[in-house]
């Protein structure tokens, strides 16, 4: 019975490989088909631009326009960080002193012949209610 349902699980973990590297190799050439078809966009536009203003004047608006667009992702980046670093300080703040007190509690009550599992468990719940918290 056991080696019928190893070969069944083996079976279904390698049929779900299969599909998942499938589902890879397709999401990865949209991907690039579809990179192909902004550059394309964007030669048509500059073509566009550089009959009616010039071929200099289209290829300068073109790299301005994708100087601004690099900058405002660098703000938007910037902003991300800066939410996270301030998420992350205000949990630390939070998490730090009932972790710690948590720890030693467990560690007063380790000595009684459970060892280290009453503060595995103190810790695990403290993080699982950070992780739920976060949510």
């Amino acid at each position: 019975m056991g080696v019928l349902f190893r070969a069944l699980l083996l079976g279904q973990v390698t049929r779900l490989k299969r599909q998942a590297s499938i589902l890879i190799a397709l999401n990865a050439l949209m991907g690039v088909m579809l990179l192909f078809a902004v550059m394309l966009g964007i030669v048509a536009g500059t073509i566009a631009l550089a009959q009616t203003y010039g071929a200099i004047h289209a290829c300068l608006m073109v790299g301005g326009g994708f100087l601004a667009v690099a900058i405002l992702v660098k703000i938007v980046i910037m902003i991300v960080r800066r939410r996270m670093r301030r998420e992350n300080r205000l949990l630390t703040a939070v998490a730090a002193p009932t972790i710690a007190a948590s720890v030693a509690g467990a560690q007063a009550m380790g000595g009684k012949g459970l060892g280290k599992l009453p503060v595995i468990a103190v810790v695990g719940a403290v993080v699982l209610g950070i992780f739920a918290a976060r949510r």
